[in-house]
């Protein structure tokens, strides 16, 4: 069990630590949590931040915050890794840069399609759109997956790190309203402290009928999830934990 308890860690380091909504993939059943207000509270702001980049007309901005979104529920929800996800950095860099690239990306001023987008280690394929939904709001969804190889070092304590993963969101969002959820899934394997090791890995995050004032949740709850299933030495060992935030009122 210690060795497996390694692997889990190293997978926290790394930012690896049902049914459906609109697709998205609500894993098995889990254990409450304790929801971390903070945390929650950035996830709003990073929803907001569709908005900003769509007045702005800046698909790419609008891609960068989608992919924020899909793997935002870890930090959300104790216990989890404080670390940010570092498979979360790496994805919305590889979005972001336009050097050393391979595949394509297209961006207009409400989205971009990828086609085996990245820089060799890393690649995604898919597209983040926006259009016109009710009442002023727009309908924001995405569906990108892909897949990493050889990631990891001796730095990191993680080495040979693959994985396919798959990101997906339906959110519908306005200056003033939040509606919709976003969610993340990783499978893969790899090398911890020279023993091997493999996983899944999921997350939702969830904005039930949020209110919005000066880009302030003042309203609302919001939902949050995660789930891991690690295999090492002949161990496994599961985890899965929720909590839900409500809001009364802005706080900062």
């Amino acid at each position: 069990m210690k060795k497996l308890a390694l692997t889990i860690g190293a997978l926290a380091m790394l930012g690896c630590g049902g049914g459906n909504s609109g697709g998205i993939d609500e894993g098995p059943s889990a254990q409450e949590g304790t929801a971390e207000p903070s945390a929650i509270n950035a996830t709003v702001t990073e929803a907001d931040g569709l908005n900003s980049a769509l007045s702005a007309q800046n698909g790419e901005a609008l891609a960068g915050a989608a992919v924020g979104l899909s793997g935002a529920a870890m930090e959300a929800v104790r216990p989890a890794s404080g670390q940010k996800l570092t498979i979360q950095d790496a994805m919305t860099r590889t979005i972001a840069d336009n050097t050393n690239t391979t595949g394509t990306k297209n961006c207009t001023p409400t989205g971009c399609t990828f086609d085996n987008f990245g820089d060799g280690n890393f690649t995604v394929s898919g597209s983040v759109t926006a259009s016109d939904g009710m009442n002023g709001a727009k309908h924001i969804v995405w569906a990108l997956s892909g897949k990493a190889t050889d990631l990891g070092g001796s730095s990191q304590q993680v080495e040979n790190l693959n994985f396919t993963f798959s990101w997906k969101g339906d959110l519908n969002a306005s200056a003033t309203s939040l509606d919709g959820a976003a969610g993340a899934t990783w499978s893969g394997s790899g090398t911890a402290q020279g023993q091997s090791f493999s996983f899944d890995y999921g997350s939702i995050i969830k904005f039930q009928a949020i209110t919005l004032a000066n880009h302030c949740a003042t309203g609302g709850s919001v939902f949050a999830k995660w789930w891991v299933s690690a295999q090492s030495g002949g161990q496994s060992q599961n985890q899965a934990y929720q909590a839900t935030h409500t809001f009364n009122g802005c706080q900062r």
